[in-house]
């Protein structure tokens, strides 16, 4: 049980051409039938039932799956709106009842919005 080991290129030997292009196969089946197939929206709305601690081990999995996951700080105004968008789906979920139901929330927000339109 567990994880299979893959050797390395050189341990494989005259046949790891084709076993290399039988795992790219593989692989390209895998992420059109997985939630790296899916539409941003259907990505975030799949993850958006998942706990915060869940969400970030499926960032772990591949460099594909940390896209969705994580902001990436390299690109120019922060271009991975899948990740900004599922954390706001995340927070909504989870605590926007703080600001929307709770009266102190409440009144901290009309605080907070009543500062900002005197600061604009």
């Amino acid at each position: 049980q567990g994880c299979k080991e893959y050797k390395d290129e050189d341990e494989v030997g005259s046949s790891s051409q084709a076993n290399k292009r039988s795992y790219e196969y593989n692989r390209s089946q895998e992420t059109q039938s997985s939630i790296l197939g899916l539409s941003p929206d259907s990505q975030i709305q799949v993850l958006s039932f998942l706990h915060p601690r869940d969400i970030i081990s499926f960032g772990c999995v591949s460099k594909n799956t940390k896209l969705i996951v994580d902001e990436d700080p390299t690109l120019e105004d922060n271009q991975n709106y899948t990740a900004v968008l599922l954390w706001k789906e995340i927070w909504k979920r989870d605590y926007a009842w703080v600001v929307t139901q709770w009266d102190v929330g409440i009144e901290a927000l009309q605080r907070s919005i009543g500062h900002c339109l005197h600061c604009a």
